[in-house]
């Protein structure tokens, strides 16, 4: 293992975490607010860690890392990530003063942040519009950094590995571009449509009525599928369809696979409908929208449909923006939000869950299992945009839908044993693990995770990590194997 070279980018990154924060701190000081100096604070603890790492290690070849080293990074990345990012909400007090539950909560919040998950240990009723500009600055850009962490990984490193079937995705325009290029200039480009939509989601929200600060952390939090707000009530807050309808339109292109993107940039002009995946996630979406719209109808609850398509979208894209408390709608219109909770949106974006593709090919497999039975000596091969499966890519998909069904039924039992009906339980895991954040009941839009137990929280926390990096990259570097040389 060459710890050197992992030093050195793990202090590069931390440094990258310090600058982050240390903008925090300057929206602090513009805003003229005394909790600038903890932001510095903050920011200055991440930089002198990542400056000694990389004195140490500054002549280490980090160019060419094994896969095992790459997975190692990934998951010190992540964990480091939190790390630092807990120290403005713990130094702030934002949670109290200096105990180790404060720092749990702290941890927490970041971890929320990272995974661009929009569950928050804030207590209930806490009017987000007292904590200082600085803080809520850092919530939506840790959520921002997260978002473009997960594509750059998923695009550039996990096809490589075979992760859940991702090796299906080698042959994605982008991952084509990685053989031929630079990983660095692959980066650049990835970098600059993720900073490009971000722009345009700013400049629109602007547009539309949106203070510019709030715009910038809406902008942040919506490509990103992270959820965070400005405002206690959300998205209600500011009671306007045109905000509603253009954080649609981002939701979807936030969670649109990045190498399409990437194509269109290309001039492939049909990039976007060529893509079966992204067909499905849009038609999950819009009879999702159908089948709840018709039960709220149907049980004489009034019934905006614009509003049902807005939470919708943003539970299905897992990013956790509302403007209704979705705990108060029936019971079926809930079981279709929970599902799409496990659904996602594409591969190759910011969004959280299992993902369409990974959907798609279940079934395939599935019904082509029942046809071999109904038909022994017949051969019904799985394709996927007309190309042929390998055996392997759906052995790697059935085995992600395992883990991900294992670590949910699992978390679920924690929640129930601390007390939490099944509905409530089922519904956190579910939204935590799928990077949604709000679940229902106490853990809905009108609650929070802040009384969760302790363990309670640790075991939500680990399902946002493990969601967020697609469970793979985690698991490996806890498995015994992966330590023995």
């Amino acid at each position: 293992m060459n710890w050197r070279a992992l030093a050195k980018l793990i202090g590069f990154f931390s440094c990258i975490v310090a600058f982050l924060i240390g903008i925090s701190a300057l929206i602090s000081v513009f805003y003229g607010e005394k909790e600038a100096l903890w932001l510095a604070a903050s920011a200055l603890i991440p930089l002198l860690g990542g400056l000694t790492l990389m004195q140490f290690s500054w002549n280490a070849d980090s160019d060419n890392l094994s896969h095992r080293e790459a997975t190692l990074l990934i998951a010190l990345s992540w964990v480091t990530a939190i790390v630092w990012g807990a120290f403005p909400y713990l130094l702030s007090k934002s949670f109290g003063d200096y105990t180790p539950l404060a720092f749990l909560n702290s941890l927490f919040e970041a971890t929320a942040g990272f995974t661009a998950t929009a569950a928050s240990v804030l207590e209930p009723g806490t009017a987000l519009e007292r904590l200082p500009h600085g803080l809520l600055f850092w919530r939506a850009l840790s959520q921002w950094l997260g978002g473009l962490g997960i594509i750059l990984m998923a695009l550039l490193y996990l096809p490589f590995i075979r992760s859940g079937g991702m090796e299906l995705f080698q042959t994605s325009s982008i991952v084509r571009e990685r053989i031929r290029t630079k990983v660095g200039e692959v980066s650049k480009t990835v970098l600059f449509i993720y900073l490009s939509l971000t722009a345009l989601a700013v400049f629109a929200l602007t547009v539309a009525g949106m203070p510019i600060f709030d715009s910038l952390c809406h902008g942040f939090s919506t490509i990103s599928s992270g959820g965070f707000s400005t405002h206690t009530q959300n998205v209600a807050a500011y009671d306007s369809r045109w905000i509603e309808i253009i954080l649609v339109f981002f939701m979807i292109l936030g969670t649109t696979n990045f190498a399409l993107h990437f194509s269109f940039l290309k001039k492939d002009w049909g990039a976007y409908w060529n893509s079966s995946e992204l067909r499905l996630y849009v038609s999950v979406l819009c009879v999702a929208s159908l089948l709840i719209w018709w039960n709220l109808h149907t049980n004489n609850q009034e019934a905006d449909f614009f509003s049902v398509i807005f939470n919708t979208v943003s539970i299905g894209s897992t990013t956790g923006f509302w403007n209704t408390d979705t705990s108060l709608w029936p019971p079926f219109a809930k079981a279709v939000l929970l599902l799409l909770m496990f659904i996602g949106g594409t591969v190759g974006s910011s969004s959280g869950a299992i993902k369409c593709f990974r959907m798609a090919l279940l079934f395939k497999y599935s019904y082509r299992e029942v046809f071999r039975i109904v038909h022994p000596a017949g051969f019904t091969p799985v394709k996927l945009e007309g190309r042929v499966i390998d055996r392997e890519i759906l052995e790697g998909v059935t085995a992600f839908f395992f883990i991900y069904i294992f670590i949910f039924t699992a978390g679920s039992l924690i929640l129930q044993s601390l007390g939490y009906d099944i509905t409530v339980a089922v519904s956190g895991v579910a939204a935590t693990l799928g990077g949604v954040g709000p679940g229902f009941g106490e853990l809905g839009p009108a609650g929070g995770y802040m009384h969760v137990p302790v363990i309670g929280k640790i075991t939500l926390m680990f399902c946002m990590l493990l969601g967020r990096v697609e469970i793979f990259p985690i698991l490996v570097v806890l498995s015994r194997e992966f330590w023995r040389k």
